[in-house]
């Protein structure tokens, strides 16, 4: 699997990319991208990019790999200090980029890997290691992630918080390098699942991936359950590589909007169960 790890002009992504490359040997190569030099280590690049992140559509098109890492900012009002993997794609409308109603492919399972490799690195104890739930651009039709470092300015240019990441994606990149881009799941006991309801970070589902063996794809917070219809629900199982979907029935939102959404899985044939009965 060949990987290409996206790295934006901001703060967080200019701290990981000075660790991989003086950290984790990425060597600069004589390819160039956005007239900026191209780093090379073992099945994975690194490009920079000039815009924002999110607004880098249909990268896919411009660069040759099997899986997309951005690597990149997370910022939340609460300024809770934080190192956050998340798929991307709109349950919505594409105010921060990508297409509307419209989710990206992604990797349960190398997700719930980082995650794990980022509890068990962690050396920053006041910094929560979090999924969270699917959002913003870019769109692209070649399968992605965001890992981030959260939230302000201070824990971006946090240079422990930069190697903690770098570190975190070439452990993917190392264990993902001799196999295939089918997106079957490579550990036969995670089992991917669609996640439902919940805050952005819901501490509940947190619990819930830490103590399993399943593994989140797109999650559809509380607020965005509106949005979740039968085209979104098949979205997210096809492009979670799911056929489960695990949701929180306390924050579906009120009853009628449970029952729609219990209605809408039976009617299409969709396993589900609350995360409660799966401990």
């Amino acid at each position: 699997m060949q990987f290409a790890i996206i790295i934006g002009q901001d703060l967080a992504g200019q701290n990981i990319k000075d660790k991989l490359i003086n950290n984790f040997s990425f060597k600069q190569t004589k390819e160039v991208f956005n007239d900026l030099p191209v780093y090379e280590f073992k099945n994975a690049k690194i490009y920079a990019v000039k815009e924002k992140s999110v607004y880098n559509e249909d990268l896919d098109k411009q660069i040759n790999a099997d899986f997309f890492i951005f690597a990149t900012t997370h910022f939340s009002k609460s300024g809770i200090p934080s190192l956050t993997v998340h798929p991307i794609g709109n349950w919505g409308g594409a105010d921060l980029g990508g297409r509307p109603k419209l989710l990206v492919l992604t990797d349960a399972v190398m997700m719930k890997k980082a995650l794990l490799f980022l509890d068990k690195i962690n050396t920053l104890k006041d910094f929560a290691i979090a999924q969270e739930a699917t959002h913003h651009g870019p769109y692209l039709e070649k399968p992605s992630l965001f890992i981030e470092i959260g939230s302000g300015e201070e824990q971006w240019k946090n240079q422990e918080a930069g190697r903690i990441i770098a570190e975190c994606i070439v452990e993917i990149v190392k264990e993902y390098g001799s196999q295939t881009a089918n997106r079957e799941p490579q550990t036969v006991n995670l089992v991917p699942v669609v996640g439902l309801g919940g805050l952005h970070i819901h501490q509940q589902f947190e619990k819930f991936r830490r103590i399993t063996n399943y593994a989140f794809g797109h999650v559809c917070p509380q607020y965005n359950v509106a949005n979740f219809d039968e085209e979104m629900l098949k979205q997210a199982l096809e492009k979670s590589n799911a056929k489960l979907v695990v949701y929180d029935h306390k924050s579906v939102g009120n009853a009628e909007s449970k029952n729609r959404l219990l209605d809408l899985l039976k009617k299409n044939n969709v396993e589900f169960k609350k995360y409660s009965e799966l401990y």
